[in-house]
């Protein structure tokens, strides 16, 4: 589905899903399959949806919530990014945003190689991490058996590693 200016909800499907706006939101829920949504002037979320999810804005945050993937890119320049949902071992998730918050649930039990990066912001994590890096806002550690890849960016953001029950979403 595709927009110049008004948002796009899909509720439901398989397969192949793709959705566009410029100056609109976009919403998914309850969906499977390889998900890719994008927006240049507003927020996009994926709630309560599995498999392969590609998120992308420039002016707009990301919500991801609910999420079940193993294969997950979450990318925006002005806005805050959440994710909840399992982190799978062996799974890829790279967060990047350039000026917004990031806030990731991980379970209890997770197993991640986290590597994190803020370089006005700070790190804080609702566990105990043993760091690994030289400084204290880019660093990486590791939960588990750390066999799934989890990337966090941020330039001018806090960065919120918190268990999945102390997340509010708005």
């Amino acid at each position: 589905a595709e927009s110049v200016s008004g948002s796009i909800t899909i509720e439901g499907g398989s397969g192949s899903i793709s959705a566009e706006s410029v100056e609109g939101r976009v919403s998914v829920t309850g969906a499977r399959g390889r998900i890719e949504i994008e927006s240049v002037n507003e927020s996009v979320s994926v709630r309560n949806s599995s498999g392969t999810i590609s998120a992308s804005t420039v002016n707009g945050g990301i919500m991801l919530t609910g999420v079940d993937s193993r294969d997950l890119s979450a990318e925006t320049i002005n806005g805050a990014i959440t994710f909840t949902g399992p982190i799978r071992d062996g799974g890829s998730y790279s967060v990047s945003t350039h000026n917004g918050d990031v806030t990731i649930g991980i379970q209890n039990g997770a197993n991640a190689s986290v590597s994190v990066s803020t370089f006005q912001g700070e790190v804080s994590a609702d566990f105990p991490i043993q760091v690994h890096g030289s400084r204290e806002k880019d660093f990486s550690f590791k939960l588990g058996s750390g066999s799934a890849s989890l990337n966090i960016e941020t330039f001018q953001g806090e960065i919120s590693l918190v268990r999945p029950a102390n997340i509010r979403t708005r």
